[in-house]
């Protein structure tokens, strides 16, 4: 089952939910999929907001973080903002995707929406 199709199929349940650092894991997943639109991503560097998880029931939750790539000079081009959908059950993350695909990280729109959702960087 695609993850659209997990989603639409999920029972989002409103629960309470726990801000949280994301483990070493989930980072690997996520620098995974976020690498997927970087030149050079072995020298990328991240920055990782904590996460709020939904405790109970399953639940989508957009997740943004900032990573720094080299650019075609070798230089770092600065951070940009990065959004990854997180596939909650029962306070563990199940799945993950890109929510545009390529080509979405550090547009000023999806700057804008990740402040929206909470997740300024300082």
């Amino acid at each position: 089952m695609t993850m659209p199709a997990v989603l639409a199929a999920a029972a989002t349940l409103s629960a309470e939910a726990v801000a949280r650092e994301l483990t070493q894991d989930e980072r690997e997943r996520i620098a995974h999929l976020v690498a997927l639109e970087l030149r050079d991503a072995e020298t990328a560097l991240f920055e990782w907001p904590d996460v709020d998880i939904p405790e109970a029931g399953t639940e989508f939750v957009d997740y943004c973080g900032w990573v720094n790539g080299r650019n075609a000079y070798g230089a770092y081009a600065g951070f940009v903002s990065f959004s990854v959908w997180l596939l909650v059950q029962e306070g563990t993350i199940i799945d993950m995707q890109i929510p545009a695909g390529p080509g979405s990280g550090g547009v000023p729109s999806l700057d804008a929406l990740c402040v929206e959702s909470g997740y300024g960087r300082s």
